[in-house]
């Protein structure tokens, strides 16, 4: 090979890179963050698609420049986990980077925040400690209830909790603090963040030499009963126009430049609020799993395609970035989510999901005798109309209604309901 990418963990959404990028007849080289994948990503990390596979550890840099030389054009990160290892390999090497000053703030999501807030970017009111007590205490003098409890350096949506009291924040920050994650690494802090009422929006993006272009929009939609209250049922694709579009593609853009983001892909996450965006997280990296492709799949560009892009043929980044992007079809995910814990015996109707006349795609994460996760599974729909999508979603609910998932001791899990949806971030 005449050319090397070297992805830093490449799991979620990154392993579709490796395959992409060696379609351009490239080689991919994996840099691994642990010796084994995180169980959350292991299910996609497949070695033989990479020329090499190397762990990280003092001599990476080394090891890279002796076996590669200039033949390695570029380090990215493949997911959350990737990001900081990719900033400090690719401005080591003197690649293209978003370089290391401000790393721990693209992870850290006090850090995020704050650095956002400096920028005078609206955030929501945030705070984080090693001590529960304090953080506790912050919720307690803030007196604006709930307050989401989560892990500073969060992924995959792990261990978030909505709290009303102060003894829920004591009882999930038990949870939390020096307890390991998703990641296999150990939660250091807490972090509390204000709850934001409103309509949460994703902006998609991919920036080169500080240009950025959003990849797609997305909107969630939160099911009204309480117990999914800070969780999703659906999200939708939207159209690259509207007045909304235009306030989060601004704000989207200025939160890039306030963190530093100037090359490569991100996924900010915003609630609109009091009619203008708030900032909740971002993450320097593609988007979970197939929407980084599901734009490209309704006819228009993909973040995927567009990443490599930028890392292959630049060129091609501002000849597009002034075309009208529209698409051919709508898209939506909806999430199949828990009522309550239980252990799975068998899903009961599933030939009725995969008969749906606009499914796409439907994945299934759960195993029978195996707790429930957070998440059961995700079902795709694509169609040219945006109303038979909404008519195979309420197909979908009714057969929740009517045990779509059997528990243990005949209980049926008859209604959607989580922390979360997103399955990186």
């Amino acid at each position: 090979m005449n050319q090397y990418i070297a992805i830093v963990d490449p799991y979620s959404a990154g392993s579709l890179l490796a395959g992409a990028i060696r379609k351009k007849g490239v080689g991919c080289i994996a840099i691994k963050t642990g010796e084994t994948a995180p169980a959350v990503f292991r299910r996609n990390w497949h070695a033989s698609e990479f020329d090499d596979v190397l762990i990280d550890n003092p001599t990476v840099k080394t090891t890279l420049e002796r076996l590669y030389g200039n033949r390695l054009t570029h380090v990215v990160a493949g997911c959350e986990s990737g990001v900081v290892l990719a900033d400090k390999l690719s401005e080591e090497l003197g690649l293209p980077s978003n370089g290391t000053d401000l790393s721990r703030a693209r992870r850290d999501k006090f850090l995020m925040s704050e650095m956002v807030r400096a920028h005078g970017l609206d955030t929501a009111d945030v705070f984080q400690s090693e001590d529960i007590q304090e953080v506790a205490n912050w919720a307690v003098a803030r007196n604006s209830w709930p307050v989401i409890l989560k892990p500073v350096c969060s992924v995959a949506s792990d261990n978030i909790h909505l709290c009303e009291s102060k003894k829920d924040v004591i009882r999930a920050g038990v949870k939390i603090i020096g307890k390991k994650n998703v990641l296999d690494l150990i939660n250091r802090a807490a972090l509390a963040q204000g709850y934001l009422h409103g309509t949460e929006y994703i902006v998609d993006t991919v920036s080169l030499e500080g240009h950025h272009k959003v990849t797609a929009f997305w909107a969630y939609h939160r099911s009204v009963a309480k117990f999914s209250r800070i969780g999703y049922d659906t999200m939708t694709l939207l159209p690259f126009e509207g007045e909304v579009q235009e306030s989060l593609r601004r704000y989207a853009f200025d939160v890039l430049d306030a963190l530093g983001i100037q090359f490569g892909p991100a996924h900010t996450e915003l609630m609109w609020c009091e009619n203008k965006p708030i900032l909740v997280e971002i993450g320097a990296r593609l988007t979970t799993g197939l929407n980084a492709v599901l734009s490209g799949i309704c006819g228009s560009i993909c973040q995927l395609n567009e990443t490599v892009d930028v890392i292959l043929a630049p060129d091609r980044f501002h000849d597009f970035s002034k075309d009208k992007l529209t698409f051919k079809k709508r898209a939506s995910n909806v999430f199949l989510v828990r009522q309550r814990p239980g252990r799975l015996v068998r899903v009961r109707r599933e030939n009725e999901l995969r008969q749906l006349k606009t499914l796409y795609r439907l994945s299934l994460s759960v195993t029978p005798g195996e707790p429930l996760p957070a998440v059961l599974g995700t079902v795709t729909l694509v169609n040219e109309s945006m109303d038979e999508i909404k008519e195979d979603i309420l197909r979908i609910r009714e057969l929740e209604q009517n045990g779509l998932f059997e528990l243990e001791h005949n209980e049926l899990c008859a209604q959607p309901g989580s922390l979360s949806a997103d399955s990186q971030g």
